[in-house]
């Protein structure tokens, strides 16, 4: 690393992150430091993370945000209290969830960006801790609620911003709480994505062919339990994340073995991403797993276990981490798109930190099957008791305080540089519309295509089939064919899978056929598994899943099938081998046992050690 010493006798340090990285700043409330250099193409920020104390020491205001960024506040504790969720409605109003309380819309009457006004969506719901608008004045929350703790649907039927109906989509098993029932996000299929703590889970009958599913725990040696006695009764499968289908009734596990992560994001391409938590009484103990940042695949298995049990991140049946963060306390995540801040944060990670008193960033590349990258300091402060983060229609980052009855309040950090401009004609409008999954932004896409009428279709269909756009626009016209359709049918996504010009779209016709029945895309998603593109192989695995191959045993295609998932256990990228495995044992042992055994196998170790798994 290079090393410098800055005015301040703090030592500063080079944070590696795909040759970006920023300058913390100190002054009013985010300047940059006098003396700041570059070195190597590379900024330096300072290391005043190491010590509560030595943080406090230096600074001479309560945040410290890069060069061009500035924290300001935008609703005071006075007005909303402890703040531990937050959103925004179809209209961009800010709307919050206060702990002990119920759901609050927030209002900015002179519109001076400050928020005098707070008026009540729902008091019969307390301390939701998941939000998600499925449309105008119709709210997703994970809360405590008339029939216990569940997700609840609440309905504003006549739009005078007061919910007037209540009712329980899903009954859930554990309190609201710390490690209880968390997000809820819709991806890009359409589906709704719903978060859970390791002290809980939906109450709900599963649909038993879910990716994720039967998970139980055995063990070699003796388990040593938390002497405190924190999670010693709770076992596989911990934390959880699952899918919901858009009518509000089919329940499906998608991925397990988190220990606490508080909340998750989906990027373009409709990849989950989670910032789990340590257990910090652990630190210095040979199981201890620090914080982390976890690529999120169907049937993933991220190796939380109570005590002495967590897997390493080297197992082969767990996954590794995109970056292990260290000491901390995982709260709010949003991923940005949005043109107000510079492009190089477009897809860029936000993670809060309650503990540590800070906002970092990440920027996942791909690598492969899954992504690689660092995360770095984008905000500090003291105090900063962040408890959850989203992108505003005005493309900040805002930003609520409070939890376990500390101060609260809402912030957002503004860019002082020059914004860059959106697209507004045509279909080009859908296809650069900031933050499309927000409710404002759904609703903007809405109004579109109202506008468009008959054009609306048809454009977006041209636009997803046009390889000289933008892999992301592509995406983008195909989520919005999907959510707000008409979805897109086998012959338009046969003709994506053969584009050979962009695996980004080639990974998302594959996305796609896995929600049609299996016995109409068993060829396409056979012929994906061959693609040299690593995600889109992975996804192909994936897709089949989804599709029903558990209920085409007894075809007479199996076995060529499932030669061509055995072949790829011995993929080299870890993630397509993963997702082989967990395909290869859906399908009759039959079709397939008989290879893990003979000099094949011998010569293929990797082969050989993921099929035993399997």
């Amino acid at each position: 690393m290079h090393r410098s010493q800055m005015t301040l006798g703090k030592t500063l340090r080079t944070l590696p992150l795909a040759g970006l990285l920023f300058v913390a700043g100190l002054g009013s409330t985010g300047c940059s430091i006098a003396g700041a250099e570059q070195q190597g193409g590379e900024l330096l920020i300072p290391d005043l993370d190491r010590t509560r104390t030595g943080r406090i020491g230096v600074l001479e205001d309560r945040f410290v945000t890069p060069p061009g960024f500035t924290v300001e506040q935008a609703a005071t504790a006075e007005l909303v209290g402890s703040i531990v969720n937050m959103t925004f409605d179809h209209l961009g109003r800010p709307v919050l969830s206060a702990e002990g309380a119920g759901i609050r819309l927030l209002i900015d009457r002179d519109e001076d960006g400050q928020y005098e006004t707070m008026k009540v969506f729902s008091d019969e719901v307390q301390t939701a801790q998941g939000m998600h608008y499925i449309g105008p004045g119709d709210l997703l929350v994970n809360s405590e609620g008339p029939s216990g703790t569940g997700i609840y649907r609440l309905t504003d039927t006549d739009g005078d911003d007061q919910a007037d109906r209540v009712s329980l989509i899903g009954p859930s098993a554990g309190k609201i709480g710390e490690h209880g029932p968390h997000t809820i996000l819709r991806g890009p299929d359409g589906f709704y994505y719903v978060l859970y703590g390791n002290h809980s889970r939906p109450d709900v009958e599963l649909d038993p062919a879910s990716p994720s599913r039967g998970l139980q725990e055995d063990h070699l040696l003796p388990r040593y339990l938390d002497p405190r006695g924190h999670a010693n009764s709770i076992r596989a499968p911990g934390g959880t994340i699952h899918r919901l289908s858009p009518d509000l009734e089919q329940w499906s596990q998608i991925a397990s073995g988190f220990r606490n992560p508080f909340d998750f994001a989906v990027d373009v391409a409709g990849e989950l991403f989670a910032y789990d938590a340590d257990m910090e009484w652990d630190v210095g103990l040979p199981w201890y797993r620090p914080t982390r940042l976890a690529h999120v695949i169907p049937g993933g298995d991220y190796g939380w276990r109570t005590g002495s049990s967590k897997f390493p991140f080297y197992y082969a049946d767990t996954l590794p981490s995109v970056d292990d963060v260290g000491r901390g306390s995982p709260v709010g995540v949003a991923f940005y798109y949005h043109h107000v801040y510079p492009e190089k944060f477009d897809g860029a990670l936000f993670m809060g930190d309650w503990s540590r008193g800070r906002v970092r960033v990440a920027f996942p590349q791909g690598a492969g099957a899954t992504y690689a990258g660092r995360t770095v300091d984008f905000v500090l402060g003291e105090p900063l008791n962040v408890t959850d983060l989203d992108v505003g229609p005005d493309g900040f980052l805002y930003f609520s305080t409070g939890g376990r009855s500390t101060t609260g309040g809402l912030y957002r950090v503004r860019y002082t540089g020059e914004a860059r401009g959106p697209e507004s004609r045509g279909v080009d409008r859908v296809l650069a519309q900031p933050m499309p999954r927000s409710a404002w932004g759904r609703h903007a896409q809405v109004r579109a295509r109202e506008e468009l009428g008959e054009r609306w279709g048809p454009e977006l269909r041209a636009a997803a089939l046009d390889p000289g756009r933008e892999a992301e626009r592509r995406l983008r016209a195909l989520e919005a064919l999907q959510v707000l359709g008409p979805q897109p049918d086998r012959a338009l996504l046969q003709e994506l899978l053969a584009d050979e010009s962009q695996p980004q779209v080639r990974a998302a016709a594959v996305f796609l056929l896995g929600t049609l029945p299996f016995d109409q895309v068993r060829e396409d998603l056979a012929r994906a598994l061959a693609d040299p593109d690593p995600f889109v192989a992975r996804r192909a695995c994936e897709a089949l899943v989804r599709a029903g191959l558990e209920n085409a045993e007894g075809s007479t295609s199996s076995g060529p099938l499932a030669a061509s998932l055995f072949s790829l256990l011995d993929h080299p990228d870890r993630f397509v081998r993963y997702a082989a495995r967990l395909a290869l044992v859906r399908m009759d042992h039959a079709t397939w046992v008989g290879s893990v055994s003979g000099d094949g196998v011998r010569a293929h170790p990797r082969r050989a050690l993921e099929g035993l798994l399997a």
